[in-house]
């Protein structure tokens, strides 16, 4: 093997190491204020908001705070609300949640459909804020997030099982909501997939120039 050929493989080589020593998660944080997602009376139910931002495709995890304000209500106590999250159109997480409404406690905060290993910590009441972290599949592009929320008054069906409290949205004067803070955080490419990618164009380099050698 040529001096030349050797060098343009170690080159190579040493190009896919550095790429995979700087491969990092990013994280892309909202901007709730600017948004309108925070600040009490909150908003009103039903009601929802976008969160809109360019990202690259892939897995990633959402983290967010939800915000209750007054009594905005959960799973069967007097007058439940449900919390809609969806990705890109995609309905992630449905719950009700219980943020000083009648009889707080008892099963009232219950998440009624969610993807694997979501995380979902219920703060001390006085605070009325709940913490999700929820891992999600971004496409490559332009991602939208959506926050919402729904009073229904009437029986839906579906995940909502054997929902039997309903009375529609009480008023901001009575329940609002909003989102405290939100960010995602991409999942790197672990660098074992570019250390494997490097090594194989490695050797294909010496097999080509191994073979233009020999001819």
């Amino acid at each position: 093997m040529s001096a030349i050929n050797t060098f343009f493989c170690k080159a190579i080589l040493a190009i896919f190491l550095l790429i995979a020593g700087n491969s990092y998660a990013a994280t892309i944080t909202a901007n709730v204020r600017a948004l309108g997602f925070v600040g009490s009376p909150g908003l009103p139910s039903p009601d929802s908001v976008n969160w809109n931002f360019s990202a690259s495709g892939g897995a990633a995890t959402l983290t967010f705070e939800l915000a209750g304000y007054n009594t905005l209500d959960g799973w069967n106590n007097c007058c439940t609300d449900i919390f809609t999250l969806s990705v890109n159109g995609n309905s992630t997480i449905v719950g009700s949640y219980c943020f000083g409404g009648v009889g707080c406690g008892g099963g009232r905060d219950l998440t009624l459909s969610s993807p694997a290993s979501t995380s979902v910590m219920v703060n001390t009441p006085a605070s009325q804020t709940i913490d999700f972290t929820v891992p999600i599949n971004l496409i490559n592009g332009a991602n939208t997030i959506t926050f919402a929320y729904q009073s229904p008054n009437s029986y839906n069906g579906g995940v909502y099982g054997n929902l039997t409290h309903l009375a529609g949205y009480q008023g901001l004067s009575d329940e609002g909501w909003g989102i405290n803070s939100a960010s995602v955080t991409t999942t790197p490419i672990p660098a074992a997939i570019w250390l494997t990618g490097s090594a194989l164009v490695g050797l294909g380099f010496f097999s080509a120039a191994s073979r233009g050698s020999q001819s």
